[in-house]
């Protein structure tokens, strides 16, 4: 598979001082290798086709089998596949880095956390069971989010309509970039948004549900 993303500068102009041709490179490499991974779930159920889904992308492949999505297509398997390994790796790894250096410099964070955790699972395999006694660990690990704010542009949305939104028109089919960094650091939802709170999300003593 070919994957075709450079410019006419970065193709034409001598040199490469920012490295993007070995960028482009490795994601090639990588989408080679998420590419074969697809053939090969594809191989096995074409061998055995009654076999049940083992995996995200034997469910995407049923789907696109069914026809009951037409957006499912070879391509954007790929794209999705591509987007959770990829923040399936750097974003989870970053943010675990930002929520020790948080933690770091606020020990006392640290201490309620640990408490809250030996007093809900104890010596027990931690599960989803213990997560809605955790409240100020929830809590913690929002803000932590909210706070380090990792992706402050997200993903190109399309309009499926037309909408009007604090007065401006939004026609069919427009790109929207969501700005999350004015939303996470906005004044009016969130006091002092620059301050790290860790119970901010605690209401009533209690963290609420999504």
């Amino acid at each position: 598979m070919s994957v075709t993303m450079e410019t006419c500068v970065h193709r034409d102009m001598p040199g490469d001082p920012t490295n993007y041709h070995v960028l482009m490179k490795n994601a090639s490499t990588a989408m080679d290798v998420l590419s074969g991974v697809i053939t090969s779930h594809k191989e096995k159920m074409v061998e055995n086709p009654s076999s049940p889904p083992a995996d995200f992308i034997d469910h995407y492949l049923q789907m696109m089998q069914s026809g009951a999505e037409p957006t499912c297509t070879d391509a954007q398997l790929l794209a999705v596949v591509t987007d959770l390994f990829a923040m399936g790796i750097e974003a989870t790894a970053t943010m675990l880095r930002w929520a020790l250096l948080l933690l770091s410099q606020h020990p006392q964070v640290q201490t309620r956390i640990q408490k809250e955790i030996d007093e809900v699972m104890g010596k027990t395999t931690p599960s989803l069971a213990h997560q809605p006694e955790m409240n100020f660990t929830n809590s913690a690990i929002t803000e932590i989010k909210r706070y380090v704010n990792l992706v402050s542009i997200n993903l190109p949305h399309a309009a499926t309509e037309d909408a009007i939104f604090q007065g401006f028109f939004i026609p069919k089919g427009a790109v929207v970039l969501p700005n999350l960094a004015s939303i996470h650091y906005d004044e009016e939802t969130y006091a002092e948004p620059m301050t790290f709170k860790p119970d901010r999300f605690i209401e009533g003593g209690s963290f609420p549900e999504a």
